[in-house]
């Protein structure tokens, strides 16, 4: 099954796949901090997908548009 995370700031939707790139947990989004937030080791990513904070490295999946 194929899950996405999305989030739309204005005109502008992100998708990401929401399971951290570290083990594999589900993400949360953090709503006040506009962050998708591991809740097995604390990794963080911004809403974009990009790895903010460890133990994960790796950026999430993001999905794009197409036309």
């Amino acid at each position: 099954m194929l899950r996405f995370g999305v989030y739309r700031k204005g005109d502008d939707f992100f998708a990401v796949h929401p399971v951290c790139s570290h083990l594999g947990c589900e993400l949360s989004f953090n709503n006040l901090d506009k962050t998708w937030d591991c809740p097995c080791h604390g990794s963080r990513f911004t809403y974009t997908g990009k790895s903010i904070n460890g133990p994960s490295v790796k950026d999430l999946d993001v999905y794009t548009k197409k036309d």
